[in-house]
């Protein structure tokens, strides 16, 4: 057991792997992190020139700027941290570091799935709230749309209806880094691109076999006419089969990515 996982020597490893992180993407992060703030003052800026006055900020401005933030962090993260395992002086000296296989995963997945989305979050969602409360004209923050998200899809649903976006968001999260981070540590060159590709091919194989394993089997037809003709009890029991199936999905799709990041780093050799 002790040549799996020794917590004095995971936690060493962690240490190591989070200033290795630090020290490749701290600069990145920051500069991600107050893109709402970069792109106030450009959208504030081409209204004083175009129309000539300071003009309320634009909603969809502020969802840009998250979007960007997100698919460049997904894109551009692993493959600044990890992505030269797969060269040979880099590789063979990670593969010197005294852990485990199952420790270096356990911490690539931690920083992956955790340490980063915890720490981009807090100064996006921070940088935004900050503009929302010192600038009259910048409106609402994020925040507080994701609130009235959840209460209108409450309201309009009769209280039949409750999504909370965040657990949704994290494992949306998870599911885009986590492929990312296999293609980064599989591919050696091109890593973003052949993951794009690799993502559509697999994408185009997988999604009519999972939904012909998970669709047929949890929602009906039967179900979509009963809950369209607005039979409650067949709604609340539509809504659970939805949520059946979107979990086994996730369950599929994470577990499949986990096992090929631990069966990718088990099988690194320099």
């Amino acid at each position: 057991m002790d040549n799996i996982f020794n917590i004095k020597r995971f936690w060493h490893y962690l240490l190591y792997d989070l200033r290795n992180a630090r020290n490749r993407y701290w600069l990145s992060s920051l500069i991600l992190g107050l893109i709402p703030v970069s792109m106030y003052v450009i959208y504030e800026l081409m209204s004083v020139v175009i129309a000539g006055e300071w003009m309320p900020y634009n909603p969809v401005s502020q969802w840009a700027a998250f979007g960007i933030s997100f698919v460049t962090v997904v894109l551009n993260f692993p493959v600044k941290v990890y992505g030269k395992l797969t060269e040979k002086k880099t590789g063979s000296d990670w593969l010197m570091i005294p852990a485990s296989a199952f420790e270096k995963w356990l911490s690539m997945i931690l920083i992956v799935c955790i340490v980063m989305p915890v720490c981009i979050g807090l100064m996006l969602f921070g940088s935004d709230a900050i503009l929302s409360a010192a600038i009259p004209n910048y409106g609402k923050s994020l925040l507080t749309y994701f609130k009235d998200v959840n209460r209108m899809i409450s309201d309009s649903s009769n209280g039949i209806l409750s999504i909370n976006l965040h657990p949704v968001l994290f494992l949306n999260w998870c599911e885009n880094i986590l492929i990312f981070t296999l293609g980064a540590i599989y591919f050696k060159r091109s890593k973003a691109a052949k993951t794009i590709l690799a993502y559509f091919a697999l994408s185009m194989i997988l999604t009519p076999v999972m939904m012909m394993v998970v669709g047929s089997d949890h929602i009906s037809s039967e179900d979509i006419e009963w809950m369209l003709n607005g039979n409650t009890l067949t709604v609340e029991t539509f809504i659970s089969k939805v949520n059946a199936a979107v979990s086994i999905i996730y369950i599929l799709i994470l577990g499949g990515l986990l096992g090929g990041i631990f069966a990718r780093i088990k099988t690194l050799k320099h």
